[in-house]
Parts: C-alpha cells; structure tokens; sequence
C-alpha cells in the first residue's frame, strides 16, 4: 500500500491479513512474503494434524461403541464411571450407555468381591497384568446377579489417569460349571 493510515491496516489485519507493506519500505516485501510462507505451511499442518486427530478419536470412539463386549472407563480416584458403552450398558440393565456416567462402579460389585476389584482397578502394575483375566460377580439395576470375565488396561483419559474395563457375562459359563461340580459330587 501507498496510502493507508495506521487505523486501516488494523482493521484490515484484524480482518484477516497476517501483515502489510508499504510501497515506501519494500526491503520488508521479501522477509514478509517469506514468514507468510512459513506461516501458512505451518497453519496447513496444524489444519491436517488436527484433522488426523479428528479422525483417529472418531475410529476410536467406534471402536468403543462397536465392541461385542462391555466396556467402560473409570476415573480411579471416585471409582467412578466416566465412559461407557453399549453393550455395559445391556449388560448391567441401563436404557443407555450415558445413564452409566457418574455411577460408582463398585456400588454394583458383589461385596465378597468388592475389595479385590477395587484393587485390580488400582493396581499400578496393571500393564503387566492386561492380559490377565478377573472374574467376579456383580449385580444388574434390577438385583439380579452376574458373573464377568474382565481385562483391565490404564489409560488416560480427559488428561487423567483411568482404568478401562472390559468385560463379558459369564453367567450361563459359571452356572453350567457349578451343575457339572454338582453331578459330579452325586457319582
């Protein structure tokens, strides 16, 4: 430009220019041009980085609601339900996944087995120990008992540290086996 005053490149950067030269300081043409560049090539990767993270929190978030199994995830401090999908949701008798949220987890864990889940959803050590399967007993909304089958693995989620719980009934398994233990114990 050749004639704008201070107010108007204000108004004209606020609009959306990045900068502006004046026809009397062309020596700033070149470094302007050139941090331009720089600049658009860096909002451009921003742009498909976050869009890659768009995508990538969109696959995950299917992944979690698809899964055949139950699963939610727990904020360690409260015990309590953040996340959850589904299928958890069938399993322990809610309408939908979001009545899940806020509930404390161990409000519905059989109390014999109450400490030792707290403490498998505790445990530091839970990498080492993913691939290990826990099976305790819990109750549904309408009292009745389960029996699950469950991996754990920490996470972080929402910039905290958390527990994901995967699971599957087990009920029919359990009950078949303790019918088997019986017929056995009647030979």
């Amino acid at each position: 430009s050749g004639a704008i005053g201070e107010e108007s490149a204000v108004q004209i950067m606020h609009a959306g220019a990045h900068d502006y030269v004046m026809k009397d300081r062309l020596a700033r043409l070149a470094p302007a041009i050139e941090r331009e560049l720089r600049e658009a090539q860096m909002r451009s990767e921003r742009r498909r980085m976050e869009e890659a993270l768009r995508q990538s929190e969109h696959n995950y978030r299917v992944l979690f609601e698809s899964m055949i199994d139950g699963m939610v995830v727990i904020d360690t401090e409260t015990m309590r339900i953040v996340l959850a999908n589904d299928n958890s949701a069938r399993t322990y008798g809610f309408d939908t996944a979001a009545e899940m949220s806020g509930v404390c987890l161990l409000d519905y864990i059989h109390p014999e087995d109450r400490d030792r889940v707290a403490t498998i959803l505790m445990d530091d050590m839970v990498e080492e120990s993913a691939r290990r399967i826990h099976e305790f007993r819990t109750f549904t909304t309408d009292g009745r008992a389960l029996w699950l089958s469950a991996i754990t693995a920490k996470i972080e989620y929402q910039g905290k540290v958390a527990r994901l719980l995967s699971f599957r009934d087990i009920t029919d398994r359990k009950r078949a086996e303790e019918e088997r233990k019986k017929m056995e114990r009647r030979k």
